[in-house]
């Protein structure tokens, strides 16, 4: 031990001591909470990220069908058109 200021420090050799020898109990079934919160950190992600690409696909689906303002097919001119006859 040596003394640091106010207060007791060990040394490295000391903690040695303290905690080594063999293994008396190991879990193996044992999951981190750490582990678990990333897992569902993860899923989250997952189910963010498919939701996303669907609504990128369906913009994408609009704009091909033309049912967006921007972009899409352009449908031919028809002379029975009603903007065309009442214009």
């Amino acid at each position: 031990m040596d003394e640091q200021g106010a207060q007791w420090t060990y040394g490295e050799d000391a903690y040695a001591e303290f905690f080594g020898g063999p293994i008396i109990y190991e879990n193996k079934e044992f999951v981190s909470p750490n582990q678990v919160r990333s897992e569902i950190r993860t899923k989250k992600a997952g189910r963010y990220n498919q939701r996303a690409e669907q609504g990128v696909e369906r913009l994408a689906k609009k704009g091909e069908l033309g049912l967006r303002t921007s972009g899409g097919r352009t449908m031919p001119v028809d002379e029975l058109d009603t903007g065309k006859l009442f214009a």
